[in-house]
């Protein structure tokens, strides 16, 4: 019993340990998020970094990476969510400036389609989503997360307060320098001079939404079957032989990511 005590004190001390460093990361981040004003220098200096030392590659691999969560919300080609503004194209709308922007202060500018608002209705219910359509007997609000209209009448409206985007500040605090100017290249490459998606980040995007085991077609019999004579006798009829060889080789010869010029 004394051990059994033991042993939970130990776990319950990790679990405290790591509750605090995880609350010393987001303080962290919260600091570095509100310790940086917006700086018109430090905009031109990324973009102009991000073009000549920016790896788009590189860029699409972060912007894809789980920890980021960009995809949850933003759409680039056929993958992604649409929570925010799909991506797809957006470097021939905005300019290298505006994508820094949107990057680091990603309040600074918010499309009016993407202003969240928070209605208050009279009996103190609060609706919070894009407000999509407003007549003079109701106003149509999109619920981000499920994409669904919510319609309530003017008569059961309280208040109305417009909010922001939903893309937290300091979502990018924790990137390195050379990380930021990855993530700006590749977005600087969405769609500019309407250009199509590369093949490349096609194929960074398509396997980071693949989730689960891959798998491969395969025989049993072995790949020198000179090596084992006894290989068609009746015992060795349910083996696989070389299943691992086979397997490696499989894998080896598809089409990895990413092709360098």
């Amino acid at each position: 019993m004394i051990r059994i005590i033991y042993h939970l004190n130990v776990v319950l001390c990790i679990l405290q340990i790591s509750h605090a460093f995880a609350q010393q990361s987001i303080v962290a981040l919260d600091k570095a998020a509100k310790a940086t004003p917006y700086d018109a220098e430090l905009v031109a200096t990324l973009g102009a970094d991000s073009q000549s030392h920016g790896d788009a590659i590189r860029g699409a691999v972060l912007f894809s990476n789980a920890r980021l969560a960009c995809l949850s919300c933003h759409k680039i080609g056929s993958h992604g969510g649409s929570v925010g503004p799909d991506l797809t194209a957006i470097a021939k709308d905005r300019s290298l400036s505006h994508l820094v922007e949107s990057v680091l202060w990603p309040r600074r500018d918010v499309k009016p389609e993407y202003l969240t608002w928070s209605i208050l209705t009279t009996s103190g219910r609060v609706v919070t989503g894009y407000k999509v359509g407003e007549t003079d007997r109701g106003i149509m609000v999109r619920d981000p997360a499920s994409g669904k209209d919510i319609v309530i009448d003017k008569e059961d409206v309280d208040d109305e307060v417009a909010g922001s985007t939903l893309m937290p500040d300091g979502l990018t605090a924790a990137l390195s320098r050379e990380q930021s100017i990855d993530l700006i290249r590749f977005l600087s490459e969405l769609g500019r001079d309407g250009q199509p998606l590369s093949a490349d980040v096609e194929q960074v995007i398509a396997r980071s939404q693949m989730h689960g085991p891959a798998t491969f077609e395969f025989t049993a019999v072995p790949i020198t079957p000179q090596r084992w004579p006894n290989s068609q006798h009746r015992v060795n009829r349910d083996r696989v032989y070389d299943f691992y060889t086979k397997q490696a080789e499989h894998f080896r010869l598809q089409q990895h990511c990413c092709r360098r010029q």
